[in-house]
């Protein structure tokens, strides 16, 4: 019956004439059965699909703009976790800029975080990820850090040290970058380069830059 309900409505709206897409409503009832109509009445809270498109649009670059604003900032949010960062910067031969990069767009620096795909921890490791990298409490600060940055020299080894490839195998995996040759054409993967190299780039303007040519991973000793 709930298929049905949330079916009718667009079979009886296909009958009538077309209507541009921002004049078509939805509200979501108490029961979670979503309602569509083009002729939204006065007694149910319809909202127009395309404001509420809009809206997540502008909640996603706000929450991204503040998020990246906060992290980069904010010393007392990093300071936990430098100890660590500075090792596994030392460790694995990458730079600190990266790691801190990767860490603020995976996790938001929060150690407790969990994807809805499974990845955990501050550098959000699936668990099989995390086997191989030897972590064994991927919620453990020290671990996570150790473990991200492990595996992001594991990638650069195998795509020659290149930083952006490396930043988009973390996100996609090695085998879709090696099947397409380059970054995957998914905009997730995308949209996740764009948001560490930014971070990255501003890290080495803001601080002490880690030797190595842009865009180039120094290879592990």
């Amino acid at each position: 019956m709930k298929v049905l309900e949330r079916v009718l409505p667009l079979l009886l709206l296909a009958g009538q004439p077309a209507v541009a897409a921002d004049e078509i409503y939805q509200y979501v009832d108490a029961s979670g059965v979503v309602h569509f109509t083009n002729v939204p009445g006065d007694d149910h809270p319809y909202q127009r699909l395309e404001e509420r498109r809009a809206r997540r649009r502008r909640s996603r670059r706000v929450r991204f703009r503040r998020h990246r604003a906060r992290h980069f900032r904010d010393d007392r949010a990093w300071k936990p976790y430098l100890p660590y960062l500075r090792e596994a910067a030392r460790r694995y031969n990458i730079p600190i800029e990266l790691l801190k990069a990767v860490m603020a767009v995976e996790s938001n620096l929060r150690p407790a975080a969990v994807s809805p795909v499974g990845a955990l921890g501050l550098m959000q490791l699936m668990p099989e990820t995390a086997q191989l990298m030897r972590v064994t409490n991927p919620f453990e600060p020290r671990q996570s850090i150790l473990g991200g940055a492990r595996f992001l020299r594991y990638l650069a080894n195998r795509l020659d040290n290149d930083l952006v490839l490396t930043v988009a195998a973390y996100n996609a995996g090695l085998r879709a970058v090696l099947k397409y040759d380059g970054i995957p054409p998914f905009a997730e993967t995308r949209r996740y380069v764009k948001r560490v190299i930014r971070l990255y780039d501003a890290f080495r303007a803001a601080g002490e830059r880690t030797p190595g040519r842009k865009g180039e991973l120094l290879a592990n000793e």
